[in-house]
């Protein structure tokens, strides 16, 4: 299977950057193994690129809304975490952005200890 065709069944797959079953399972049956191996593995790629991971340590509407204007055309998934102390977690495709008041706390500590010894 070649890249360009690779790339044109993923396109077929989605619909309004959403996964379209039927379409998935008409693709699954027609393909061999090793190339169903490669469509797989090219699903999971387009959605994580499709996607925003938020962990928070509990639920917020409010905020739900707000990534919603933030991250345009992506998919946002919120799950709880509550080893978090007053921050979130961010993912979006390859990128991690860890906002908490513990982050916070450890980077003061390890800034005073540098300077002060």
């Amino acid at each position: 299977m070649t890249i360009k065709l690779l790339k044109q069944l993923i396109k077929y797959s989605y619909n309004n950057n959403m996964l379209n079953p039927k379409n998935v399972n008409r693709i699954a049956n027609l393909l061999n193994r090793n190339d169903l191996k490669l469509y797989i593995r090219a699903i999971k790629i387009q959605e994580r690129k499709l996607s925003v991971f938020i962990d928070t340590p509990m639920n917020n509407m409010k905020l739900k809304e707000k990534f919603k204007d933030t991250f345009p055309h992506k998919n946002i998934y919120f799950r709880n975490d509550p080893s978090l102390m007053l921050g979130a977690r961010i993912t979006a495709d390859d990128m991690i952005l860890d906002i908490n008041l513990n982050n916070t706390l450890e980077s003061i500590i390890k800034f005073v200890e540098e300077d002060y010894d």
